[in-house]
């Protein structure tokens, strides 16, 4: 949400002894791909996207339907997040 909706650039840092089970890895490679971790958002957080890219979607006279505004908000979160992930290759079985 403050990528995309209050627009600001974020780090996220990703350590490999936070690996708690092994769909989290999952879920960063959805934000490699494509910047969204699927059915992450409720009905709230869509208000507020919807609130801060539709002026966006008209000022580039795009149609702001709801498919055009979350569009709009997943760009803004490409450009914003920046994903660090750290990985030891030192094994704690040795």
């Amino acid at each position: 949400m403050y990528a995309g909706v209050d627009n600001q650039p974020i780090n996220f840092l990703f350590v490999d002894t936070q690996i708690i089970k092994e769909i989290m890895l999952e879920d960063l490679n959805a934000v490699l791909n494509s910047g969204d971790v699927s059915n992450l958002y409720q009905d709230k957080d869509m208000e507020e996207i919807v609130g801060a890219c539709k002026s966006e979607c008209i000022r580039k006279q795009i149609v702001p339907n709801k498919m055009n505004i979350f569009a709009e908000y997943l760009q803004r979160v490409k450009a914003n997040t920046h994903l660090t992930i750290a990985f030891s290759p030192i094994n704690d079985k040795i």
